[in-house]
């Protein structure tokens, strides 16, 4: 994808994610429920469009003989997907075009100097991004439910609160990612270009739009707290199981809307250093 990316291609990676999801979600429906097929209640949505295409699904499923495979259909749906997101942009880059363009079947041979300097440059991102993955588990798995135990609730209430607004967050910080990946490319031409000043022009607009959608984020999960909660919520769930869960979930989404901008800043800089080969 960062090849694709590298060459102010973005659309190879666009077409093989939507591509990827789209086979993850059919062979969802198809493995999971197999011939029992999925019924959805979603009003005249559901009637009019879901219901109608699982339908397909599961007669589909009926005359290929697949019984509901459950967590097992999940993981051959997802492995399936990610082969798919896998094979697109591989056989765009060997194909005959980009071997005549770019050379990319000569460089076929393991070089020892090109992998010192992948080593050199990815080095300290890989443990940029190993840092925050160990954290980010750390607070969910531990100091979550422990904060929970500490002021005396059950700590799998403030569990599930917390990933609840991960899910959020993910919407905001997945497209700040998309806009760093761009930023980071167009830096790193730039530098090539041996013109620093329009890397630092890109640079700095790329900060502009990421800190203008996060800042837009984070009014929304302050505004918007308690519906944002309630939309996880089981309808059964008692009420004052329910009260409790959106009043613990408000208060971490106010906090998740505090470190919106810290975040977009630190997201975007840091592409835009490794775009100038700065890790």
């Amino acid at each position: 994808h960062h090849y694709f990316c590298g060459l102010h291609r973005p659309w190879v990676v666009l077409i093989s994610a939507l591509s990827a999801n789209l086979v993850n979600i059919v062979l969802n429906v198809l493995l999971i429920f197999g011939d029992q097929g999925l019924s959805f209640q979603a009003g005249w949505f559901g009637d009019a469009i879901l219901n109608p295409v699982t339908g397909a699904i599961a007669s589909l499923a009926d005359s290929m003989g697949i019984a509901p495979m459950g967590l097992k259909g999940a993981a051959y749906a997802t492995i399936t997907g990610g082969f798919v997101e896998f094979i697109i942009p591989l056989a765009l880059f060997v194909s005959p075009r980009y071997a005549r363009k770019f050379g990319t079947l000569k460089a076929w041979r393991l070089s020892a100097e090109c992998l010192r300097g992948i080593w050199r440059v990815g080095l300290a991102p890989g443990l940029m991004f190993v840092n925050e993955i160990v954290c980010w588990m750390f607070l969910m798995v531990w100091l979550v439910p422990l904060g929970g135990e500490a002021v005396g609730d059950d700590p799998v209430l403030h569990s599930t609160t917390g990933w609840i607004a991960l899910q959020y967050m993910h919407l905001s910080f997945m497209p700040a990612v998309g806009l760093s990946i761009a930023a980071q490319a167009m830096v790193g031409k730039c530098m090539g270009m041996k013109r620093p000043d329009l890397a630092s022009d890109r640079a700095i607009l790329a900060l502009k739009i990421t800190l203008a959608y996060m800042g837009i984020c984070a009014l929304v999960f302050v505004i918007f707290r308690e519906p944002l909660i309630a939309v996880f919520i089981d309808e059964a769930t008692p009420p004052e199981q329910r009260a409790k869960l959106i009043a613990i979930g408000a208060q971490v989404m106010i906090a998740a809307a505090i470190f919106q901008l810290f975040d977009a800043l630190a997201i975007t800089t840091s592409a835009a250093l490794r775009g100038a080969g700065d890790t």
